[in-house]
């Protein structure tokens, strides 16, 4: 409705010209207006519990064994032949891999990594190894200490993944070729083999 001024204002016939042939025709939004705003509202909350998932999985680590100390970590790696890029490496390796792991499960995974390097059907460097096509993803983000760690731990010789060259979960994994292979150990929820 126009306002009551407006309507003294002007005649019934230039009213009807401004608005239209209903009088009381008001503006109401289309359908595809509220499609837009549904849409935007899920994107939004995607968003959010995303977030809040990645946010749980980093809380959720539990660790089966204590994680040495700085200084037991620094006794074991100061004379081992691996540069400070290669710990990194395998930290985002971790993050990225095995988070929601547990400590001795992260272990592992920078096993796998140190396993390949020493095994001649892999490349022969932690870099190429890791950069593999396919092979291992790497986390874009910060690590936290407890996975440089995990890395320094099995870079040093330590590994629970008993020998294996791989490692999946078998909840999420579709494959069917790595279901063939030897299974070294499960440690959380991931099965390593080789």
């Amino acid at each position: 409705m126009l306002p009551y001024k407006l309507r003294e204002r002007l005649g019934s016939e230039e009213i009807r010209a401004a608005l239209g042939s209903n009088p009381r025709r008001r503006w109401r939004p289309r359908r595809w207006m509220f499609v837009v705003l549904i849409a935007l509202l899920v994107g939004w909350l995607g968003t959010l519990v995303g977030s809040a998932v990645d946010h749980e999985l980093d809380r959720v680590e539990q660790p089966v064994t204590p994680p040495p100390t700085v200084q037991e970590v620094r006794d074991l790696t100061d004379s081992l032949p691996f540069a400070d890029e290669d710990y990194a490496l395998i930290a985002k390796v971790i993050h990225a891999e095995a988070r929601g792991e547990p400590y001795e499960g992260q272990v592992a995974v920078a096993a796998v990594v140190v396993n390949r390097v020493k095994d001649e059907r892999f490349p022969a460097t932690v870099q190429e190894v890791v950069t593999e096509p396919g092979q291992f993803k790497v986390s874009r983000g910060q690590v936290i200490d407890r996975h440089v760690e995990a890395a320094q731990v099995a870079l040093a010789g330590e590994d629970p993944s008993n020998g294996a060259l791989y490692f999946y979960a078998p909840d999420l994994s579709t494959c069917a070729w790595i279901r063939t292979r030897e299974v070294t150990a499960e440690i959380g929820g991931h099965r390593f083999a080789r």
